[in-house]
């Protein structure tokens, strides 16, 4: 039985840890890819993204878009603060803190992100995490309870 999630939304897991060696180009070419794996749209062009990235993002979401028909995409960033970490070792252009923000206000009916993480927004630098104070949602999650986490481990999906 599907849950009532799956049918509002098709969601793309990202773990940023994996982005290691990555530049700009392959950061949003692998959210792209896992995005296909996600929704069931034509695999992104590799040349494309190389030669003007965040435009061949923006028309690899064009595509994405019409395929959810009246779902939305969940994108769910693991180990977000990775993400700072590219851009301050300089592989990873400071225009993508940019590329996210224009994301989350002018895609918002189609798109929601999740970003997960060890550390606190609060910790990280202001300067590249600011666009997340202004407009998103921002919610602390502790430990679980002990319970909590057995009905975890034993009904992961009940509820």
């Amino acid at each position: 039985m599907d849950s009532p999630l799956k049918e509002q939304f098709a969601f793309a897991f990202i773990d940023c840890q994996g982005f290691a060696d990555f530049d700009t180009a392959k950061v949003l070419l692998t959210i792209a890819e896992r995005i296909c794996q996600a929704v069931n749209v034509p695999e992104p062009d590799r040349n494309a993204f190389q030669k003007d990235t965040f435009y061949a993002f923006d028309q690899f979401l064009d595509g994405v878009e019409a395929a959810l028909q009246n779902r939305k995409l969940a994108l769910m960033f693991d180990e977000y603060e990775y993400i700072e970490y590219k851009v301050k070792d300089g592989s990873l252009s400071p225009q993508i803190f940019n590329k996210l923000r224009s994301l989350m206000q002018h895609r918002d009916r189609k798109l929601a992100f999740i970003f997960v993480g060890t550390h606190r927004l609060t910790e990280l630098t202001e300067d590249y995490w600011s666009f997340l104070f202004n407009i998103a949602l921002y919610h602390e999650i502790g430990l679980l309870s002990i319970e909590a986490a057995r009905q975890l481990v034993v009904e992961p999906v009940a509820g």
